[in-house]
């Protein structure tokens, strides 16, 4: 009678062959990574840019509506915009209305000379292009159409 010699094998993950799987991992984690980055701050400004839309279109129809003109001021050093009406009896009297905060990573200009637009009464509004600019380069442009008193997001 013979005897066998049940032996068992067992294979087991080297060191080496763990290390080789982490790296692998921590190389598609960094390449995924810079994507999502880049989709997060395309989906900021695109966010800001509509959120501002939509604040302008209001003010727009708030003119319009109370028979005043309304003005947006636009302040690129602070990344904020002021709505704010002036008082007929006294310009220099101003009532806020709504302040609006860029979004940190971006930044905001205009290309008036004054830095504001008006609303006016009968639906129109300043020709002006407003600026919102990523970090990265990316730039999203509003306009707006004076008689036709529209807002409109180019990229």
């Amino acid at each position: 009678m013979t005897r066998r010699n049940n032996r068992r094998t067992v294979s087991a993950i080297t060191f080496l062959e763990l290390l080789f799987v982490i790296v692998i991992i921590g190389i598609f984690s960094g390449i995924a990574f810079s994507g999502f980055r880049k989709l997060f701050n395309r989906f900021q400004l695109d966010s800001s840019s509509h959120e501002l839309q939509s604040l302008m279109n209001s003010l727009s129809q708030r003119a319009i509506v109370e028979r005043r003109p309304i003005y947006l001021n636009i302040d690129s050093r602070g990344n904020i915009c002021r709505a704010i009406e002036k008082d007929p009896d006294n310009p220099d009297k101003t009532t806020p209305i709504k302040t609006f905060n860029i979004t940190n990573g971006l930044s905001i200009s205009s290309d008036t000379q004054t830095n504001q637009i008006v609303f006016y009464p009968d639906g129109s509004i300043d020709e002006a292009t407003v600026t919102l600019k990523q970090g990265s380069g990316e730039v999203v442009n509003l306009t707006t159409r004076g008689v036709l008193g529209s807002v409109k997001i180019q990229p």
